[in-house]
């Protein structure tokens, strides 16, 4: 079946408070679907995954930050003189599903990674084969149930949170912030990296529907930039735990973010919708909503370096950050392939 293009939600059906407003914003999608899950699969699994970019790692100034797709919601954070992981998952399968597109990273590309980031505790963000490979001198961090699940690992130190409380970790203090992602939401996290020398802020959700904790954490934390997940919510019912492409852009809305990242896409297909339908409904949704220049769409394996710019005479209230792209990129429309040296931000679009 071929894909059926669809009109994007109007804004005013985006500004739409509460669930009612988003169901109303889904309501009537076509969405290109796979007939059967279980036939994907099959047809998957004697087809090789594509490659990836495996770009080399950008080096990180003070008061920058560089993050790294690495594929599904598996994502590499750095500041200078700390590397930070965040679900790492570089293996081919998730139940029986094979991996599209080969994860941006090797297990060598790793062996820096200080502190180790759990969403939750789904084997596609708890990936046991891939914690293995990463260094025994690292910290592990995750959600109630993490300690007794890596113990096996050996990590040098396991810490578990739970939402609001936070941890100093060298120059950079990590906010366990809640998600929404089942019915005991102790299970989940998301996190806040904030770093004492003034590099830019990152929020990273590997997992959630979208609620109402996403203004709160914008309210008290605003994050430049926000990596937040776009795949697995088709059947729409699964949107009490997966966020669609819409739901993620009011999230990022309500984060009061610089940049969204999308995550948890293109990589298994664990729900019904086509692998490139998150990013097409993304990218059709944010162009409808004011948000084009606030995408940073990223192939497994490319890399942004981001640091803190000088505010200027205009907007002077405003955070201010400057990207610098270390490959080409996609903002916006498939076939964009212009390489950026620096992405202009504009001020992010006032809800009304």
């Amino acid at each position: 079946m071929e894909p059926t293009e669809s009109p994007a939600p109007e804004a005013a059906v985006l500004r739409l408070a509460g669930a009612a407003g988003l169901d109303a914003a889904h309501r009537g999608l076509r969405i290109a679907r796979y007939r059967s899950l279980l036939w994907h699969w099959v047809r998957r699994w004697f087809a090789p995954p594509h490659r990836s970019m495996f770009e080399r790692l950008p080096s990180v100034p003070e008061k920058h930050v560089a993050v790294t797709f690495i594929g599904h919601a598996s994502v590499l954070v750095r500041y200078s003189g700390a590397a930070i992981c965040v679900d790492p998952m570089l293996g081919g399968w998730v139940g029986g599903a094979r991996r599209a597109v080969e994860a941006g990273l090797a297990p060598a590309d790793l062996d820096d990674v200080a502190l180790i980031l759990i969403t939750h505790l789904h084997s596609d963000h708890f990936h046991a084969a891939t914690l293995a490979q990463l260094p025994k001198s690292a910290m592990l961090v995750g959600p109630r149930g993490v300690a007794a699940a890596a113990a096996q690992f050996e990590f040098a130190r396991v810490l578990e949170l739970t939402p609001g409380t936070d941890l100093a970790f060298g120059d950079i203090t990590i906010y366990a912030e809640p998600v929404r992602h089942g019915d005991d939401q102790v299970g989940g996290l998301s996190y806040v990296m904030r770093s004492v020398a003034g590099a830019p802020s990152v929020y990273v959700c590997g997992d959630s529907g979208y609620f109402s904790g996403f203004a709160d954490i914008g309210a008290r934390h605003a994050p430049d930039l926000a990596c937040l997940p776009i795949g697995g919510f088709l059947p729409l019912s699964f949107r009490d735990r997966h966020m669609s492409p819409i739901d993620a852009l009011v999230a990022f809305s309500d984060l009061r973010s610089r940049l969204l990242l999308p995550i948890h896409h293109g990589a298994f297909a664990l729900s019904y919708e086509k692998l490139d339908e998150p990013l097409r409904l993304l990218r059709e949704t944010a162009t409808a909503y004011g948000l084009r220049e606030h995408l940073l769409v990223m192939q497994p394996g490319q890399s942004q370096r981001i640091g803190a710019a000088a505010p200027t005479s205009e907007h002077v209230d405003e955070p201010h950050v400057d990207v610098h792209i270390t490959g080409p990129f996609d903002t916006a429309f498939e076939g964009d392939t212009e390489e950026h040296s620096q992405h202009a931000l504009v001020p992010q679009a006032t809800s009304t």
